[in-house]
Order: structure tokens, then sequence, then C-alpha cells
């Protein structure tokens, strides 16, 4: 995923884009790719490049989810990029989870 970021933000410069992508291997260096490719190219660019990366639809919910939400928590929360875990809340009778999705603008 760093390399779909790296390589428009550095497409003339390999030393950068090499330098980028060895720091990216830190949270941190990735974190600052995503941040340099917003201001770049904005957050709608952003979003949708993270889109097709995780392409959510193709994988679907096993059992290690559904043991999961059977769990007694209060509350889940997610903040990843699929909804393996939202689509199986319809799929788990024993627990109610109501989905709340609130974008969070960059």
């Amino acid at each position: 995923m760093a390399e779909a970021r790296c390589d428009p933000l550095y497409p003339d410069d390999e030393k950068r884009r090499k330098i980028a992508l060895a720091e990216a291997r830190a949270t941190s260096g990735f974190l600052r790719i995503a941040q340099e490719y917003h201001s770049a190219f904005g957050a709608g660019d952003l979003n949708n490049r993270i889109r097709h990366l995780v392409p959510d639809m193709d994988y679907q919910p096993g059992d290690l989810h559904k043991r999961l939400l059977r769990l007694p928590w209060a509350d889940v929360f997610s903040t990843n990029w699929d909804s393996l875990l939202e689509r199986t809340a319809s799929e788990v009778m024993e627990r109610n989870y109501d989905i709340v999705r609130t974008p969070i603008p960059f």
C-alpha cells in the first residue's frame, strides 16, 4: 500500500521514493506518507485510493468474526477500511449491535 502512495508522490525522484518506502515500514513513516498524499491530492483521492487497495467485498466474514461479536462487549469500535464486523453483526443473534458510521474529516 505504501508503494501505491509513494509512486504518485515521487514520480521523478527514485531516491526520495526509496527513502519514503523504507521509512514507511514504521507506523509513523506510513502515516507521514498518507499525510503527504492527502496534502498533494486531497482527502477524496486518498479515500478512493485506500478503497481501491482494500477490496473489502472480496472477503467474507468468517467464524472468528462471529465469535468476536458473541463476546459480551458493551461496544465494538472498528477503524478498519473493511466492513467484515459490520456484515457479521446481522448474523449474531445473541447480541444486538447498532452500526454507527461517522467519517472523520482529514
